[in-house]
């Protein structure tokens, strides 16, 4: 898609009026103004396009901010929409949503790239507090994020992750789901108030200490299916789409560091599409995850239990 006919006619308008000439700039001035722009600029732009899509006239930073914190998810989606083809990069108009200058954007010519970045920050992080983090090897430490792009021509909202950090969120969804299941309350006339009262902090500290062992097993299963799929480097994406009434988002989950090699920003969607595998994968995967955390917590809520019978 060349990205002046990704333009609506709101957003070029907008352009125009901030900028007349620039459809007739050579295409890498146009992107090198779209990702150095002042902030005068942009707020200038939004507010054009703010305007001409509902009626609304902010002349100051905070009036626009108020405005856009009033809007519906349709109305998010439609601003989102017309705007992201002048912030995104790419043929799919991609837009990494994380805490990056527009300028920063560029940096990142691969997934990889990106991930790797990002990894060497939250390593820095953790070793800023505490001096003596051993810090890990890079594995395709894709951490979750999410992303705006273009799929024919209309907006679609995007989660990113690893396969391990993907099957380690699962780990802990079914784990508390597990847990939830597993302490339940009592009949409301089991015993009398004390023998209430006794079961009742026994079912808390059952739940407090099954929760504090599965976070634990969750990080330790994270790095093991990191070192799993290292390992394995079958260079593959699995593509979910969720979308629902309201919702339109596509999950994408990336094998490991060899995939995420091979995902360019620019042509983000196609390069998913050329490594995607069969979903019923995935799902054998985490059906493998279900069974073990659910053996897990069960022999972590026998043992428990039979401590708190010791006299």
């Amino acid at each position: 898609m060349h990205m002046n006919n990704a333009h609506s006619p709101v957003l070029q308008r907008a352009v125009k009026q901030l900028q007349p000439g620039f459809y007739g700039w050579p295409s890498k001035q146009q992107l090198h103004y779209r990702m150095h722009m002042s902030d005068a600029d942009r707020f200038t732009l939004e507010r054009t396009v703010f305007r001409a899509l509902y009626g609304v006239n902010c002349t100051t930073r905070e009036g626009l901010r108020t405005a856009w914190d009033a809007l519906t998810t349709q109305q998010l989606d439609a601003i989102h929409e017309t705007l992201l083809p002048w912030r995104g990069v790419g043929e799919d108009c991609f837009f990494l949503h994380e805490r990056l200058a527009d300028a920063d954007r560029l940096r990142f010519d691969t997934l990889d790239t990106y991930a790797r970045y990002d990894y060497m920050y939250q390593e820095a992080a953790r070793k800023k507090v505490d001096p003596d983090y051993s810090t890990q090897p890079y594995q395709g430490n894709l951490y979750a994020c999410w992303a705006r792009l273009l799929v024919d021509g209309r907006l679609r909202y995007a989660g990113l992750n690893s396969l391990a950090g993907h099957l380690s969120m699962h780990i802990a969804n079914c784990g508390q789901d597990r847990i939830d299941a597993l302490v339940n309350d009592p009949p409301t006339h089991a015993g009398n108030t004390q023998d209430v009262l006794a079961a009742a902090k026994d079912r808390y500290l059952l739940r407090r200490e099954m929760t504090r062992r599965l976070f634990q097993y969750e990080r330790r299963r994270w790095h093991e299916l990191l070192t799993e799929f290292d390992q394995r480097a079958e260079r593959c994406v699995y593509i979910r789409d969720t979308t629902h009434t309201a919702s339109t988002q596509l999950n994408f989950v990336f094998s490991d560091k060899t995939a995420l090699q091979r995902i360019r920003l620019r042509y983000f969607l196609r390069d998913c599409q050329r490594l995607a595998q069969a979903g019923a994968e995935l799902t054998a995967l985490e059906q493998r995850e279900d069974k073990r955390v659910r053996a897990f917590l069960a022999r972590q809520g026998s043992a428990i239990r039979r401590r708190q019978a010791e006299p």
